[in-house]
């Protein structure tokens, strides 16, 4: 099991830490809680934790009930039987919001949503994937491929994200080489002008998935924030292919795959927490604006995501005082999927003024950093930016914890296969805890930290 942890720093940097890595003796719900509640009671994180990302297999969903169910009883006042969900998790491993812990890995969801498509793509590609099959398992055919082109063919893998995207794109940008190539090596296939029409279409397809996955896989800007348009975006953009309107690649094959993934991506998309539209809220590039634009008719309505986000203001704004957090009222229903607390009470004009300031101000050009922006404005909004500390923190996918198996198995290699866990364990996190310490300690306490 990976952990990684992702923090704001006093700079407003953001920094993920490779934490621990732990041996699993099975792959249990409640294993992968015991294991991670012992991380967390390790390193003094019972109270700091704003969100949870995990990928979205069935164990993950049973880790956090179990997590739930080790920090307080369910409280029984939903239908879900004890399986996660917004309404019933209320444990209390965070002072700030606990419902809002549940992340469910947005690129695994993206990969989902192509495996789905995939379903009715992968016929017109069966071909194609033959042929480069044929020549990158050919010792000969490679050889005579590469005196063609510098760039090799690449070959789609269904573990692998957004192969199949790689392998068509690949395989329009070598075009002429290719054609030119099985002109002169018949025996190995031929592709008809039809077929590369569908490969361009199919293309133009998987882009948005590609280039969505790429951006929220970062870990060194926020990519919460920006989480919920990607959704609606690609909801609004698979409905159009899937209604076969005038498009600029419109296509039967795309039509059918766009049904099947925009019945996946609504899957997850009803999954959403409050805490994706506090997040859009304080990316200073949508803040409330973006619902006040959305045309989408399913849309939450702007006043009521303003509700839940004074409601959370108010309650950093009650413990930065000191004083007892407002007592939220019974979870109102807005719409057929989300579920707000909206607070009974209510700030001082002179307190709600910095909402309101903020609000009211300019949203920021596309491109400007968002980090930047709350340094630069962290003494005008000091709540707000306490709240943008802990919200825009959280990683919108498991992308890091991935990062973190690719490097233990350069680690675990087959040279040295009798490594042990513990062993394997600190190599893969000592590195890490050095670097960021030498990174934030100043000169003089280096050679102690080193020491040490």
């Amino acid at each position: 099991m990976g952990v990684t942890a992702h923090f704001i720093t006093d700079s407003w940097e953001l920094e993920s830490l490779e934490l621990d890595f732990v041996e699993l003796q099975s792959h249990t719900g409640k294993q992968i809680a015991k294991q991670f509640t012992a991380c967390l009671k390790k390193f003094g994180l019972e109270s700091k934790i704003s969100g949870i990302t995990v990928d979205n297999a069935s164990n993950n969903n049973t880790f956090i009930c179990s997590l739930e169910s080790s920090t307080t009883e369910w409280e029984g006042n939903c239908d879900c039987e004890g399986s996660y969900c917004n309404v019933c998790f209320s444990g209390e491993l965070t002072t700030v919001i606990p419902i809002e812990l549940h992340f469910h890995c947005f690129a695994h969801v993206l990969n989902l949503a192509v495996q789905e498509s995939l379903k009715t793509i992968s016929g017109a590609l069966e071909n194609l994937r033959g042929i480069i099959l044929k020549i990158r398992n050919s010792i000969n055919l490679r050889q005579k491929f590469s005196e063609c082109s510098k760039l090799c063919l690449i070959a789609d893998c269904k573990t692998r994200w957004n192969s199949t995207y790689s392998m068509v794109k690949r395989a329009l940008d070598l075009k002429k080489e290719l054609i030119d190539f099985l002109e002169e090596n018949d025996d190995v296939g031929k592709i008809k002008e039809d077929e590369w029409k569908s490969f361009r279409y199919i293309a133009k397809y998987l882009e948005v998935f590609f280039e969505y996955t790429n951006s929220a896989s970062g870990d060194k800007y926020p990519t919460l924030s920006d989480t919920f348009p990607k959704y609606n975006h690609l909801m609004n953009y698979l409905e159009e292919l899937q209604e076969k309107v005038e498009h600029k690649f419109s296509h039967s094959i795309v039509s059918e795959a766009a049904d099947l993934a925009l019945k996946k991506i609504q899957f997850y998309y009803n999954k959403t927490n409050n805490a994706y539209y506090i997040a859009t809220i304080l990316d200073p590039r949508f803040k409330l604006g973006y619902f006040e634009d959305e045309k989408d008719k399913d849309s939450v309505k702007s006043a009521d995501v303003k509700k839940i986000f004074v409601s959370v203001y108010e309650t950093y704004l009650a413990n930065s005082k000191g004083e007892k957090e407002p007592e939220p009222k019974k979870l109102k229903k807005i719409s057929a999927h989300f579920q707000f607390p909206i607070s009974t009470t209510s700030t001082r004009k002179g307190e709600y003024l910095e909402v309101q300031q903020y609000l009211v101000e300019p949203q920021i050009p596309g491109d400007n950093c968002i980090l930047k922006y709350w340094k630069e404005n962290e003494k005008k909004f000091p709540t707000l930016a306490k709240i943008a500390k802990d919200y825009l923190c959280i990683p919108t996918t498991s992308a890091p914890v991935e990062r973190l198996f690719s490097k233990s198995g350069r680690i675990l290699s087959w040279d040295r296969s009798r490594m042990t866990a513990t062993t394997a364990r600190e190599r893969l996190t000592t590195a890490a805890w050095e670097k960021f310490f030498l990174k934030h300690t100043p000169k003089s306490g280096k050679s102690e930290i080193l020491i040490q």
